[in-house]
């Protein structure tokens, strides 16, 4: 993948000090265009895309798609700041959408940059907020990337990339300058891992609010990972019921609870002994709580 330039949008064409395009978008429009023609006929076995835009400004937008004529990107890329997790929802179906008016049906759909801010806030105290709950010791942050991460393997978007993992005040994986010391989303991601390896999705349904959850099976084990998350840090607990079925059971089998909160760090925090083809449980989940909850023949 070789992407295009970086947040062409970001200012608008009458702006002053303009910071990643300094042209027009008309401008950008043409560079983009003759950049992608040359770059994908000398090199046809790569991937070509972009342009790493910033927000959502429609017109903007419309002129870039409208401007491309025969050229066909292979993916578009694009960012996005919440705190809600129905924006990302939100923001990728439209996307979406619009690349398949576009007639970029086969165009992937990559949001490579995303993270928390709180209510599109860049200064004051609502961003010495959002930049606190980032780096701070609490998991909000690892709800909130767990949730994002689960709620868009159901959504149209292709790819997820978390900005970033430097240690620094926009990484939410390691504590600022200290790239051996994970904070608490370093552990969303690890958990996230396990369903990745297993490689096989299986069917999931969540009934209510606020709760993400995705299953996976493979290499002999079965899994789901579920996080309750709610950007109003009063937000209660909630009682989860967890229906398991179509177990596969031989003989017997291990059910071992991951838990990632405020006091753990994905340590198992429960194990118990099943022989039966499903399970159910019920449990109390605080709000940016993540579990991963694995199903192991013995």
């Amino acid at each position: 993948y070789w992407e295009i330039w970086n947040e062409p949008n970001l200012d608008p064409d009458d702006a002053e000090n303009k910071r990643c395009w300094s042209g027009t978008a008309a401008d950008f429009y043409r560079f983009f265009n003759i950049a992608f023609k040359h770059l994908k006929s000398n090199f046809p076995h790569l991937k070509i895309g972009g342009p790493a835009v910033a927000g959502f400004n429609e017109a903007w937008a419309r002129g870039f798609f409208e401007s491309l004529g025969e050229n066909k990107p292979d993916f578009f890329s694009w960012h996005i700041y919440f705190d809600k997790i129905e924006r990302l929802i939100e923001r990728a179906k439209i996307w979406r959408s619009m690349l398949d008016e576009y007639g970029l049906t086969e165009c992937e759909s990559i949001l490579n940059e995303w993270n928390y801010v709180r209510g599109d806030c860049w200064t004051g105290p609502g961003f010495i907020y959002s930049t606190e709950t980032r780096v701070g010791p609490g998991p909000k942050c690892s709800a909130y990337t767990a949730a994002a991460m689960l709620a868009a393997q159901h959504e149209p978007v292709d790819m997820l990339m978390l900005y970033d993992a430097r240690p620094s005040a926009w990484c939410s994986l390691f504590k600022p300058y200290f790239n051996t010391m994970p904070l608490k989303s370093y552990y969303s991601l690890w958990m996230f891992n396990k369903l990745y390896r297993a490689g096989t999705e299986v069917e999931s349904t969540v009934s209510g609010e606020d709760i993400y959850a995705v299953g996976a099976v493979g290499g002999g084990e079965k899994m789901i990972m579920l996080t309750h998350y709610n950007d109003d840090d009063g937000t209660p607990s909630k009682t989860v019921d967890i229906n398991l079925e179509n177990l596969g059971v031989i003989g017997s089998a291990k059910i071992r609870y991951y838990r990632l909160d405020v006091d753990c760090s994905a340590e198992i925090v429960k194990e118990v002994e099943v022989s039966s083809d499903s399970y159910f449980v019920t449990l109390e989940i605080p709000n940016f709580t993540t579990y991963l909850v694995k199903i192991v023949n013995n």
